[in-house]
């Protein structure tokens, strides 16, 4: 995972190459959601009652909805 700087250069040489790279910062979000989920019901497979709409919030604050 690389949040900052992204891309970070490696990532961009391996796009400039044909891959494809990802910051992982989609990984942080759902990460974050499981512990939104254990800090409101204390499980982590508790969805909540809008979950839609937190992840929604967060992918936008973080411009992350080409990520997810």
């Amino acid at each position: 995972m690389a949040y900052d700087p992204w891309p970070s250069p490696l990532a961009e040489r391996w796009c400039e190459a044909g891959g494809e790279a990802h910051s992982g910062l989609g990984m942080l979000v759902r990460q974050a959601l499981l512990q939104i989920r254990i800090f409101s019901a204390g499980d982590p497979d508790t969805p909540l009652p809008d979950e839609q709409g937190l992840l929604s919030a967060m992918r936008a604050a973080h411009d992350l909805l080409r990520d997810l």
